[in-house]
């Protein structure tokens, strides 16, 4: 492999896992603000409310983002400017997002009476306008990566966790109500909307392409992307949003608790896979397999080790933590950390390089394997927690990810041509 650019990846890896931390943090003071002054309940009004908010704000972007980051990054590649993209993904992402927010708000009581929970129909007011810039945002920080702007990228995240601790402690302040708590991300990306596009500055004088023209491009890629987008960011809220028809808010609350520390561990491979998107795309859009299953097999290592040895931790401290709090957070909640990273850990050697397909200009068939594993984790989840509780729902989550990584290695041997699958191609083999 050539021209892989080492102390680039490197610096920027750790620009971003310092904007990991400091997100992380934020999520911990965030959950501890809640658990502890709210009560496990609203922590579980928090943690539904949260799931659709990132589920609704997937469904919004459309599939747009993927397609900024991708022609971003190519653009990135040759000097030429990408200004019509950038445009064009937040012309179709303002329409699309408007209508769902519009669309959440008409159905909130409806379904804050279908999870026996006025506060989460309630909830849903705050969280409907915050999918939209959530929506744009989500461009803006495709476009920020794709460009390689990966130093911006990793400030633009710590502003984020600013924004949501001011938020949090408005909330907490000034003793809102419970349903209050879905205002929270709400609040924290319509701040951050402008800090973004100050950082991107699209530009249709720089545009070398009508933005209209790019609409219709994403409109086609990001439509044939659309499902793997969804589930790309929501594949971990399946859980969540499951139990929600089956035990009550409180419930939610325990298991959200550990949840947070097991999302937490997962951010480790997705900085990595954030960090070696441009370079992966670049790669890919040369036909360069030994290239790409080279930097596959370095990002494995590194984020599985990583990963493992940060589990590890929280295992061990996870009870010191959690009991300050709610003893059902340790007697309930530590099994199922336990099993939660068990999936964690397996998963995060495949996490950097989970995207191939669409990187690869294979945006359907990245769909079709993201809804196969999300099915799977869903079936599994109605399966199993009727029976098992809050242990079924981590079961559930943690096989479906194992399964995942598994087959994401015979996509790429059986839809891209790496003999013996991206993690173990040789050229000889070819």
């Amino acid at each position: 492999m050539t021209g892989l650019p080492r102390r680039p990846l490197a610096g920027d890896a750790a620009w971003n896992f310092a904007a990991l931390g400091v997100t992380a943090a934020t999520g911990a003071v965030l959950t501890f603000v809640i658990a502890g002054r709210m009560g496990s309940a609203a922590l579980g009004v928090f943690a539904q409310l949260y799931a659709i908010h990132v589920i609704a704000a997937q469904v919004a972007v459309v599939g747009a983002h993927d397609s900024t980051q991708k022609h971003a990054a190519e653009r990135s590649g040759d000097g030429r400017p990408d200004d019509g993209v950038v445009l064009g993904a937040l012309s179709v992402v303002l329409v699309s997002a408007t209508a769902l927010a519009l669309l959440m708000a008409a159905l909130a009581p409806g379904y804050g009476a279908l999870v026996s929970s006025r506060d989460v129909g309630r909830g849903l007011y705050l969280v409907a306008p915050g999918v939209v810039c959530f929506a744009l945002n989500k461009v803006l920080f495709a476009a920020l990566n794709g460009r390689g702007r990966l130093r911006a990228y990793a400030w633009m995240q710590i502003l984020r966790a600013a924004f949501v601790l001011a938020a949090v402690a408005l909330v907490a302040g000034l003793g809102l109500p419970v349903w209050a708590v879905g205002g929270i991300f709400a609040t924290a990306e319509l701040l951050l909307l402008p800090c973004l596009w100050a950082a991107v500055r699209p530009s249709a004088a720089r545009s070398d392409e009508p933005a209209a023209g790019w609409a219709r491009r994403h409109a086609s890629f990001g439509g044939r992307g659309l499902v793997n987008g969804i589930l790309l960011e929501t594949h971990l809220r399946v859980d969540v949003m499951t139990l929600s028809f089956f035990v009550p808010d409180r419930a939610i609350g325990v298991y959200a608790f550990a949840a947070l520390f097991a999302e937490a561990l997962y951010q480790v491979p997705v900085v990595i896979r954030t960090v070696a998107y441009p370079t992966l795309v670049q790669l890919a859009s040369r036909a360069d397999r030994l290239g790409v299953s080279r930097l596959a097999r370095r990002l494995a290592l590194v984020a599985g080790a990583v990963t493992a040895a940060a589990a590890a931790a929280l295992v061990v401290g996870y009870p010191f933590v959690a009991g300050w709090f709610d003893p059902e957070f340790v007697s309930v909640g530590w099994p199922v950390l336990r099993l939660l990273l068990g999936g964690m850990v397996l998963y995060a050697f495949f996490v950097p390089f989970d995207q191939l397909l669409l990187q690869s200009g294979q945006p359907g068939r990245q769909s079709v394997l993201m809804a196969v594993y999300v099915g799977l984790n869903v079936g599994l989840n109605v399966l199993l927690i009727p029976r098992f509780g809050l242990l079924g729902a981590a079961a559930a989550t943690a096989v479906a990810l194992g399964v995942a990584g598994f087959m994401l290695l015979a996509a790429s041997r059986v839809w891209l041509g790496y003999r013996g699958s991206v993690l173990f191609y040789r050229p000889e083999a070819a």
